[in-house]
């Protein structure tokens, strides 16, 4: 998991991890939401690990917040897209 700034494009889009390094039964989640799909999900795609991109972290802990405020389930499809239109 990277849990760092490294990725951000205004920090440094560099991965924080070198991809030697990922294998394809690892799991790779990346925090950093924008850009949504960084080096380090790239590089874990190419190879063969699964890779989360920081989109869903902040989508799921909107929808516990939309959860926890309104006592209602989220809209979870609709929060997604609307996320996606604004980070691409």
């Amino acid at each position: 998991m990277n849990a760092t700034s490294r990725g951000m494009a205004e920090v440094d889009p560099r991965s924080p991890v070198p991809e030697e390094a990922l294998r394809e039964d690892l799991l790779v989640m990346d925090i950093v939401y924008k850009p949504m799909i960084t080096e380090l999900v790239e590089a874990a795609r190419r190879r063969g690990a699964t890779a989360v991109h920081g989109g869903r972290m902040l989508l799921h802990q909107a929808a516990e917040q939309f959860r926890l405020y309104t006592g209602r389930e989220p809209p979870l499809g609709a929060m997604d897209e609307a996320l996606r239109a604004q980070l691409g």
